[in-house]
């Protein structure tokens, strides 16, 4: 049959350079997702060991960012260790009676957690940042050490 005319690409986000046989989305060459990307433990993880088609959305010095085709997912891969990345000092222990007032909202979530999973065949020590959380917290950093391996 005929084929379709769209007179306005920019509507489609896509071309097709029929000479160099190249698919571009949305200013973007489509290519396979980086072997580097690829084999990350978190990628691996989530998407498993398929290979998988990218578009560069940008890339920087110490990032890419590349959104994957057909599986609605940005990836932002820092190719670079980050220096600024903020030392945790964890050496309060979680007591459950000795929380600061404004820890105490996570007695009723995290309790029927650590006794169900954390309790048995020994006790997980759970540890929190020397310095209370302040009162408008929602989120508490706490890291649980295994009583053999640390």
């Amino acid at each position: 049959g005929p084929v379709t005319v769209v007179s306005n690409e920019v509507e489609l986000g896509v071309e097709i350079d029929i000479q160099t046989v190249q698919l571009t989305l949305k200013s973007s060459h489509l290519k396979a997702l980086d072997s580097s990307i690829a084999s990350d433990v978190d990628v691996v993880t989530v998407f498993g060991k398929h290979s998988m088609q990218a578009a560069t959305v940008e890339s920087t010095q110490n990032r890419e960012w590349v959104r994957l085709i057909g599986r609605d997912h940005d990836l932002q891969y820092w190719k670079t260790p980050d220096q600024r990345t903020d030392v945790q000092i964890l050496d309060r222990d979680y007591i459950p009676g000795e929380l600061d007032d404004s820890e105490n909202w996570i007695i009723p979530i995290f309790e029927p957690v650590r006794l169900t999973y954390m309790t048995r065949p020994f006790e997980l020590q759970i540890c929190l940042p020397e310095i209370a959380l302040p009162r408008e917290a929602e989120v508490a950093y706490m890291v649980g050490i295994h009583p053999k391996l640390g």
